[in-house]
């Protein structure tokens, strides 16, 4: 039987699964975190907590806990970090909390973040 296993990080693997698919070629996604993965592979297996869950508890722990509710997101600029800080995004408007800023940076440089309005 041929496979192919994904790389370590969605973007590679989205790329790929296409060319599998249409070859009827199994493809594993053994970390991939975006949504479109499980669409695009033949098999996938993600993670048990995909990435958009698991920023729900921080939202959580804000919203009920602190008493300011007005936060700055960091995050990466790549399918993982896009996938958790929407996870985040959807937790904070159930918890009340208030996104005043969002500031992205490339994987290959965490010294350099871009800002972009909430």
């Amino acid at each position: 039987m041929k496979f192919a296993i994904s790389g370590s990080y969605s973007a590679s693997g989205r790329a790929a699964a296409p060319i599998f698919q249409a070859a009827k070629v199994v493809f594993i996604s053994a970390y991939g975190v975006h949504p479109d993965i499980p669409a695009l592979a033949i098999i996938a297996s993600a993670p048990s907590t995909s990435a958009s869950r698991k920023d729900a508890p921080a939202a959580k722990f804000i919203g009920e806990t602190l008493a300011d509710k007005d936060v700055s997101v960091i995050s990466m600029d790549n399918d993982y970090g896009q996938a958790t800080l929407e996870g985040f995004k959807s937790a904070a408007r159930q918890f009340g909390v208030n996104i005043v800023g969002e500031y992205h940076y490339p994987l290959r440089d965490g010294n350099s973040a871009r800002s972009s309005p909430a």
